[in-house]
């Protein structure tokens, strides 16, 4: 729904000592919609009593588009409520109303400028992470959502330099830091999952191993989360094209937006040996540490990042790609304590559409980390693969899509497969899938949730 208002502009003006005042037309252009969004997932194999059998997810995005085209001026507001429920050993729901996009955009000739809340995408690669850092991302339900849906909008200035031929200069300041959202306890995808329900609703375990379990906790570190201008980041793009290659070259420093958990004494490491590896000798060793001080700080080193991305199309092929330079990635050791290394992240992508419409999709990414001396869970130098196979059906009424990952160091693997019949008329659509995780061990990414294969239901539409 679209509204024009007009109004009219009064300008004060003083010329010649005299003051006048001209009254001069002005249009607004005022785009209104809605977008809503119901999910529900269900557990396909209930391993135990505290995991949560079903979950759902309602959004509502109200969406306020404001454009003043004799100025070339945009305002954004977007408003977002959200609904989440969880059914199994404790049921609980979460409610959240929130400003999304928040921001006001101005262009010139030469440049624009964009100030507010908003998301930024930058790379060439499909889901994955390796120059597309700026924006946090919201993994509360993992990686159910496309990266694109997962993104959560933080405070910046984003200005955009095109006074050179052919190419941009795009820098984002963010005088703030915020991390991506991550649940450790709780839930089927919190990082330990509902390991406290298991100890304490468990008869295995005795009084004190149970206020062990229930005393540990995990705390931001409040001087990267404070409001302080020396929290503050900054992030470069220079895009541009040579012949028939798209390029962008980037800096950025700023917070790693995923934390990775930091002991504040020795115990700390045997509380994380526990928490990643909840055998009953690590419980034991962690009894036998004492629970004067069980408290681990989520960490979010300052990174350095120096990268640069590329496109092109060779025949009916696509290729793209993207490397980056990081300095300062936080990992743990192989006894649990925490360490910073310097890393080096390599990914290309083909893609190719066929006569017949069916659409490819292969990346291969690859880290390497310098100085490597044993890490939790990590490689030296790991690799894996990952694609995408879709077509749409009875003219775009019916899709199909594969969307797989296979860990070849590690190992583990996930499936999602999906179908999705969309109602023309109303703009109604409705998927059915799953996510299928494969172990490699306890250790893998995927084999974490190696217990959580998951079947969903998604139903969306405008108006």
């Amino acid at each position: 729904m679209k509204k024009r208002i007009q109004y009219m502009m009064i300008v004060a003006c003083l010329l010649g000592g005299n003051c006048f005042a001209a009254a001069v037309p002005a249009v607004i252009d005022w785009e209104v919609g809605a977008q809503w969004q119901a999910y529900g997932f269900m557990d396909t194999t209930q391993n135990d009593d505290t995991e949560d059998e079903v979950m759902s997810d309602n959004r509502i995005l109200w969406t306020n588009d404001l454009s003043w085209e004799e100025q070339d001026v945009f305002f954004k507001a977007d408003v977002q409520w959200r609904y989440e429920t969880y059914k199994g050993m404790d049921t609980e729901s979460r409610a959240q109303a929130r400003f999304r996009d928040l921001y006001g955009d101005m262009k010139r000739q030469n440049f624009e400028i964009a100030v507010g809340q908003k998301t930024v995408t930058w790379g060439k690669l499909d889901d994955f992470v390796i120059l597309d850092r700026v924006s946090p991302q919201d993994y509360s339900h993992f990686i159910l959502y496309d990266k694109e849906e997962r993104k959560d909008p933080v405070l910046m200035a984003q200005y955009q330099w095109f006074g050179w031929e052919g190419m941009t200069l795009e820098t984002v300041y963010m005088p703030e830091f915020r991390s991506s959202d991550l649940d450790f306890f709780g839930t089927n995808w919190a990082v330990f999952g509902h390991l406290k329900e298991a100890v304490s609703g468990s008869s295995d375990y005795t009084a004190a191993q149970k206020a062990i379990v229930s005393g540990i906790s995990i705390q931001e570190d409040d001087r990267v989360t404070d409001h302080a201008l020396g929290n503050s980041q900054v992030a470069f793009r220079l895009r541009g094209r040579r012949q028939e290659v798209d390029y962008g070259v980037y800096y950025m420093n700023l917070y790693h937006s995923l934390p990775v958990l930091k002991e504040t004494n020795p115990t700390g490491n045997t509380v994380k040996q526990f928490l990643y590896d909840p055998t009953a000798a690590n419980l034991t060793a962690l009894t036998g540490a004492g629970g004067n001080d069980l408290v681990l700080t989520e960490a979010h080193p300052r990174i350095q990042v120096v990268g640069l991305d590329w496109e092109t199309v060779w025949g009916a092929v696509g290729l793209r790609g993207e490397t980056a330079f990081v300095v300062g990635m936080p990992y743990l050791k192989e006894d649990f304590s925490y360490t910073e290394e310097n890393l080096v992240s390599f990914g290309i992508g083909v893609d190719h559409t066929t006569d017949s419409q069916w659409y490819f999709d292969v990346q291969y990414l690859q880290d390497y980390v310098f100085n490597y001396d044993g890490l939790y869970g990590m490689e030296e130098a790991p690799f894996l693969f990952s694609g995408t196979v879709a077509k749409d059906f009875c003219r775009g009424v019916v899709g199909l899509d594969l969307d797989w990952v296979w860990n070849a160091s590690y190992g583990d693997w996930m499936l999602n497969p999906e179908a999705t019949y969309t109602w023309e008329r109303s703009g109604v659509d409705v998927s059915v899938g799953m996510f299928v995780f494969q172990d490699g061990s306890s250790k893998t990414v995927f084999g974490r949730f190696d217990r959580n294969d998951t079947a969903y239901l998604k139903v969306g539409g405008k108006f």
